[in-house]
């Protein structure tokens, strides 16, 4: 922000960084400067695989890995209170096809503005990892047809449905958002 002149930054965090993004938020001065936090397929009240995976090996499940089983001391401080804390706007997009933050409405967010991607486009299946490159998260309108897209093309899907390459394109949603929704400075 210093070298840019900028007096707020737009946050973009999937799956566990959005968990690291609303924590930099709530704990760490990060609402005075976040005008937006956007995050993607995000376990805020934590995931069933963390769990499965801390009680089954948990040698293998290090301690960001327990930290994301519901119920974690780091998820209950977290969502203790407010969800959503003054400051940014919250964004929270997610896909009922989620097999990684399970339950998959285990991304949704008290206050924020919640997207199941179903909800746009009713026949699209997106998994974990194919949202962050999934054009109907991104805003986008070209490429790869190896990528989940609409079938039935509703107006809001056709222009979304397809991925664009990385970098660039989810801060184009982001801008998007930015135009729709003013500051959160009310809770």
């Amino acid at each position: 922000m210093a070298s840019s002149g900028a007096d707020s930054v737009d946050v973009v965090g999937y799956s566990a960084g959005g968990v690291v993004a609303r924590w930099w938020v709530r704990f760490d001065d990060g609402a005075p400067v976040a005008r937006r936090v956007v995050t993607i397929s995000s376990p805020h009240h934590g995931t069933q695989v963390a769990l499965l995976a801390a009680g089954l090996a948990p040698d293998a499940c290090p301690v960001g890995c327990q930290q994301l089983a519901p119920d974690s001391d780091l998820l209950r401080r977290l969502n203790a209170g407010d969800e959503t804390p003054a400051g940014p706007t919250w964004v929270s997009l997610w896909s009922a096809d989620d097999q990684t933050v399970t339950p998959p409405d285990s991304a949704v967010l008290d206050g924020a503005l919640d997207i199941r991607m179903q909800d746009i486009c009713p026949d699209l299946t997106l998994s974990h990892g194919q949202m962050p490159q999934a054009g109907a998260v991104v805003g986008s309108s070209s490429p790869p047809s190896t990528t989940p897209r609409c079938r039935h093309r509703p107006a809001p899907c056709a222009a979304r449905a397809e991925p664009r390459p990385s970098g660039q394109s989810v801060m184009s949603l982001v801008t998007k958002l930015a135009q729709a929704a003013p500051r959160n400075t009310t809770r």
